[in-house]
């Protein structure tokens, strides 16, 4: 059991032991997506439509930024990436960091970037 848990009342350690569960079947349905969007022409196209729409989105809140990088779409890649690696990560359980930790991390490399 997780450090964070010890000492929690017993339904709060079901209900999380419940989180990791949904947050596996999330996973194991995204990772099916990603590996279908390389090998169906018509589910990469929508892989491809909801990344770029991500992307966009996150694009313009750089572009909003003071001090904005000037190649906003470099940053949105980069973010998107970050923020994958971290949530892949926390999902395949066991990660070497928690939730906090990889909150902190992407708020970190946000005030650096940006």
């Amino acid at each position: 059991m997780k450090k964070e848990l010890l000492g929690l009342p017993r339904w709060v350690k079901q209900f999380a032991a419940m989180l990791v569960d949904v947050v596996c079947a999330l996973l194991a349905t995204w990772l099916a997506f990603w590996s279908l969007s390389r090998t169906v022409p018509a589910i990469g196209a929508i892989h491809d439509e909801i990344y770029a729409e991500n992307r966009q989105d996150i694009e313009r809140l750089i572009c909003a930024c003071p001090n904005a990088p000037q190649d906003a779409r470099l940053a949105a890649v980069a973010l998107t990436a970050l923020v994958d690696g971290l949530w892949l990560e926390l999902s395949l359980g066991n990660a070497p960091f928690s939730v906090g930790e990889a909150e902190a991390l992407a708020e970190k490399w946000l005030d650096n970037f940006i």
